[in-house]
């Protein structure tokens, strides 16, 4: 049994409950952006292998395969993602191949700072009560408007 599970944030945390419970069936997380043809192609070619897809938007993909379609609700809690943006490019204006992110990187990439020095940025101080801190926000020049541009 293939199990594919495109259930946004929590696609691997559902992947390894089945997993626990199913220890035989092959069960992974594979993200979903069909965000252009070239992309929406690669991820239905994938689609085709499996048997069950767990997932909690982009339905209309599977309509043409023989697999089974579970809807896993889709719900939010920004706590999660408390300093969530959408990326744009610098370049184009136009949102970026994977575009939901979080202003840490996007702020350390437009800044040039190393992968370690930007996981530093991950910490009590920057996330405080899970949320995004305001003043540390400003202090890393991460600024209100909902995007980013790389």
């Amino acid at each position: 049994m293939k199990i594919v599970i495109s259930a946004m944030c929590h696609s691997a945390g559902i992947a390894v409950a089945l997993k626990s419970y199913f220890p035989s069936w092959d069960v992974k997380p594979l993200p979903i952006y069909p965000y252009n043809d070239d992309e929406r192609n690669k991820f239905c070619e994938e689609l085709k292998s499996c048997d069950i897809w767990v997932t909690s938007s982009f339905y209309e993909l599977a309509e043409k395969l023989d697999i089974r379609v579970l809807k896993a609700p889709l719900f939010q809690f920004s706590g999660f993602h408390p300093d969530l943006c959408y990326a744009k490019s610098k370049k184009t204006n136009e949102l970026t191949l994977h575009p939901y992110n979080s202003r840490i990187p996007v702020w350390a990439f437009n800044n040039s700072i190393n992968v370690y020095q930007a996981a530093k940025l991950y910490n009590e101080r920057v996330y405080k009560t899970g949320e995004f801190n305001h003043e540390v926000q400003h202090g890393l020049g991460i600024h209100e408007t909902p995007d980013a541009v790389f």
